[in-house]
């Protein structure tokens, strides 16, 4: 039995084919930047079963007086039950703004069943680390995505298959959210 994965993200490069409505699907296609890099942790004995970008979670009938980013994630995990999933890998930009990392932060600590990635700024910047790429202050989002140009999402996936899987050069959320996903997906492989 193979341990079953729900993917949330911002768009394509984040989560690959399943950021489009499932008529649009191409089987064809990746699990995007996130999906590759948990593939990187944990090789075998799960798959992505079912995936939603970020904006496509609605807001409206959840959660009176949280935060956007609280409803989006408590749907998300509604979700990954409803369909019948294992695990969430969860990823948010941060975008540069302190505000939303403060607020992902709490959530990813207060929800340590769940691969949250606090994405600072953006899932560009995450793979400028892995090629060893690495600013004094950090990356922007429009940094990050001038800096790869208009590479293709599987070109990104590409770059998370190249990367040698050292760790000691990149940031602290990255490396975070790494170990979280080797935990959770390792020890529930495990289990299955």
């Amino acid at each position: 039995m193979s341990l079953k994965v729900f993917l949330v993200g911002e768009g394509p490069n984040d989560i690959g084919r399943w950021s489009v409505d499932k008529t649009y699907r191409d089987s064809k296609s990746g699990d995007g930047v996130i999906g590759a890099l948990a593939r990187r942790q944990v090789e075998e004995g799960w798959h992505v079963e079912e995936g939603r970008a970020w904006k496509k979670l609605s807001v409206f009938k959840v959660g009176g007086g949280l935060d956007v980013d609280e409803k989006r994630f408590s749907i998300a995990k509604q979700l990954m039950r409803e369909a019948g999933c294992d695990v969430l890998l969860y990823a948010r930009d941060v975008d540069s703004d302190e505000d939303r990392k403060a607020l992902l932060v709490s959530l990813r600590e207060a929800n340590t069943d769940v691969g949250l990635a606090v994405v600072d700024p953006c899932v560009e910047g995450w793979l400028l680390e892995l090629r060893g790429e690495r600013k004094k202050h950090g990356w922007t989002k429009a940094g990050s995505q001038k800096a790869l140009g208009d590479l293709t999402t599987s070109q990104m996936e590409s770059i998370v298959s190249r990367w040698d899987c050292k760790t000691e050069h990149l940031s602290e959320d990255l490396r975070r959210w790494l170990a979280d996903v080797a935990r959770l997906l390792a020890a529930r492989v495990e289990t299955t």
